[in-house]
C-alpha cells in the first residue's frame, strides 16, 4: 500500500514515598559490589547527578581522578540520604542490573521509575533538578556534538579544561563550567543562559528531545504562574512541590480528560478529494492511545462544514467545561490555513482556534492535533542511501485574548507543505504522536511535542525526483501559560 499526502513541574499524584528500605539494602560492602558493576562513564554520571549547589565542585573534579571506591566513599559522607539518591540515579541512567542485584523485582522497578519520574528532565524528589536537566543534555548529544560544544564553550572561559579525549565525558566539563561560573545550578535561581545561547547558536538547542529552554532567564520567585483553571495539586510531600506546581499543571484522577476525534475519510467530490485510505488506522491508534492515557473518547466521522461549525459552537456550552483538558484531533485533506470537510467546503484553522478558545473553556487546557496538508509542495532532501522505507507517496491536498490561554496547536506540517499518509499504516504524524505517548508518558506536553518533532523530522521516504527523499516537519503553535503533564499510558486501559 502507498504513502499519500495529507496536503516548574511537579511529581505525579501517586508519588507517596514508598518505603523500600534503601538504607538497609545498601551498606559499605554492598557499595563495593555495586562499584564493580559500573563502568567509568556510569561512575562519572553518578558523581555528576549527586552534585548540588553546595557541592565543592573542585573536590568533585579531583575526585573523579581517584580510585573507584574512593569516589563513592566521599560522596556517601557528603550526601545525606545517599542510598535513595543512588537508587534514583541508577534508575535514571538505566542500570537495572545493579538494582535487581539489590533485590528489587520488576514490579518495584516499574514503580520506582514512576516514583522518581525518571524520564522527565526537570522533576526529581531527591536530586538537584538543574543537574538532572543538564544530565539529559549530556545524554542527548552525540560524540561530535559534544566535542563541538566543548570547543565552543572553551572559547568563553579564562581557564578551559583540558582532559584526555579518550575518556571524554561532557558531565566532567559541565562540572568545570560550574567551577568557572559559566553555569550555576541553584534551583531557586539557576543561570544556564550561557549554555542555552551556545546550544542555540550551534543549532543544537531545538534538537534536544525536551524543552531545555525552560531554564532560560528563570527566576522562580518572580516568574511563577499561578494555576487558575481548577487543576489544583495535592501535596506530594516533597520539598519542591510548592515551587514546581507553579510551572506545570499535572493530571489527577479527579480531572476528566476528553479526546475528540474528527475523521474525514469520504468526500462527496471524490475526484477532487480522494478517499483518505488509512485514516481509519489513525483513528484507532488515537482512540487506543488516548484511552490508555485515561481520556474519554468521542469520534465524529465525515462531518460537513455546517456540522463542523455546529460542533465548534457547542464547545461554548456545557458539559465541556467539566473537563480539565480537551484534545481535538482533526484528520482530513487541507490547504494552507484551511481544513476540508466531507462536502468539500473548508473551515479556516483560525476559526477552529477562535471557536475552541471560548469563554466556556477559559479554564480548560485546549489542544488541537491537525493532520492535513497545508499546501501542495512536497518537502525533499538530498537522499541518504540508508533509507529504509520504500513505499510510494501521494497527496491529501488540492475572541478575547485571555480565552487563548492554555491552548496549543500541533500541525502535521508547516505552511505550504504536504503531509504524508501511508494507506496501510496511517499517517506519519499520528503514528509518531501515538508512539511517543505510549513510550514516554508521563511527559509534559512541550517535551512530547519536541520528541514527536524530532522523530517525524528524521523520517525519510523515496520521492519521484532523482536522488531526493521526502521529509516532513510538523509545526507547533502555543499560547500555553503553563506546561501540562500527560499521564502514564496503560495498555488496554
Amino acid at each position: 500500500m502507498s504513502l499519500v499526502q495529507d496536503a516548574v513541574p511537579t511529581l505525579p499524584e501517586n508519588f507517596n514515598h514508598k518505603k523500600y528500605f534503601f538504607k538497609e539494602r545498601i551498606n559499605g560492602d554492598v557499595l563495593k559490589q555495586i562499584i564493580c558493576d559500573l563502568d567509568y562513564t556510569e561512575m562519572v554520571s553518578i558523581i555528576f547527578l549527586m552534585t548540588d549547589k553546595n557541592t565543592n565542585v573542585f573536590e568533585i573534579i579531583e575526585l573523579i581522578q581517584e580510585t573507584s571506591f574512593a569516589k563513592f566513599i566521599l560522596l556517601t559522607k557528603t550526601n545525606t540520604g545517599w542510598q535513595e539518591k543512588l537508587i534514583e540515579i541508577l534508575i535514571i541512567i538505566g542500570n537495572f542490573n545493579v538494582i535487581r542485584k539489590l533485590g528489587f523485582n520488576e514490579t518495584q522497578i516499574t514503580s520506582m521509575k514512576e516514583q522518581f519520574v525518571s524520564n522527565i528532565h526537570n522533576v526529581t524528589p531527591n536530586l538537584n533538578r538543574v543537574i538532572k536537566s543538564l544530565y539529559f543534555v549530556c545524554e542527548s548529544l552525540n560524540g561530535k556534538e559534544v566535542d563541538k560544544l566543548i570547543t565552543e564553550v572553551n572559547k568563553s572561559l579564562n581557564v578551559p579544561l583540558i582532559t584526555d579525549k579518550s575518556t571524554l565525558c561532557l558531565e566532567l566539563y559541565m562540572l568545570h563550567w560550574m567551577k568557572e561560573k559559566y553555569i550555576t545550578i541553584d534551583q531557586n535561581n539557576p543561570d544556564l543562559n550561557n549554555l542555552i545561547q551556545t546550544l542555540k547558536k550551534m543549532g543544537l538547542l531545538y534538537n534536544l528531545p525536551f524543552n531545555f529552554e525552560y531554564w532560560k532567564n528563570i527566576e522562580v520567585n518572580q516568574q511563577t504562574i499561578k494555576n487558575d483553571n481548577s487543576l489544583q495539586h495535592r501535596s506530594c510531600n516533597n520539598p519542591y512541590s510548592e515551587l514546581q506546581k507553579d510551572f506545570i499543571i499535572s493530571w489527577s484522577e479527579e480531572h476528566k480528560r476528553l479526546c475528540l476525534i474528527i475523521n474525514e475519510i469520504n468526500f462527496t467530490d471524490n475526484i477532487k478529494y480522494k478517499t483518505r485510505l488509512g485514516s481509519n488506522i489513525d483513528e484507532e491508534n488515537l482512540k487506543n492511545t488516548f484511552k490508555g492515557c485515561k481520556f474519554d473518547i468521542k469520534v465524529y466521522r465525515d462531518l460537513t462544514k455546517i456540522e463542523m461549525m455546529k460542533f465548534l459552537n457547542s464547545l461554548n456550552e456545557s458539559p465541556y467545561n467539566n473537563y480539565g483538558s480537551i484534545f481535538i484531533c482533526i484528520l482530513s485533506h487541507g490547504y494552507e490555513g484551511e481544513v476540508v470537510f466531507s462536502d468539500g467546503e473548508t473551515v479556516a484553522i483560525k476559526i477552529i482556534e477562535e471557536k475552541f478558545c471560548c469563554q466556556n473553556l477559559q479554564k480548560v487546557f485546549k489542544f488541537v492535533i491537525l493532520q492535513s496538508c497545508q499546501g501542495k509542495q512536497i518537502g525533499t532532501i538530498e537522499r541518504n542511501l540508508n533509507v529504509d522505507e520504500s513505499s510510494k507517496l501521494v497527496t491529501d491536498g488540492p475572541t478575547c485574548p485571555i480565552y487563548h490561554m492554555h491552548f496549543g496547536l500541533f500541525q502535521a506540517t508547516i505552511s505550504s507543505f504536504a503531509a504524508m499518509r501511508n494507506e496501510s499504516k496511517g499517517t506519519w504524524f499520528i503514528q509518531d504522536i501515538c508512539d511517543e505517548l505510549k513510550k514516554s508518558t508521563p511527559v509534559t506536553v512541550k517535551e512530547w511535542v519536541q520528541a514527536v518533532t524530532k522523530r517525524l523530522s528524521n523520517r525519510r521516504d523515496k520521492s519521484k525526483y532523482y536522488n531526493k527523499d521526502i521529509v516532513q516537519v510538523p509545526r507547533f503553535i502555543s499560547s500555553m501559560s503553563v506546561d501540562y503533564l500527560l499521564p502514564q499510558y496503560v495498555e488496554n486501559c
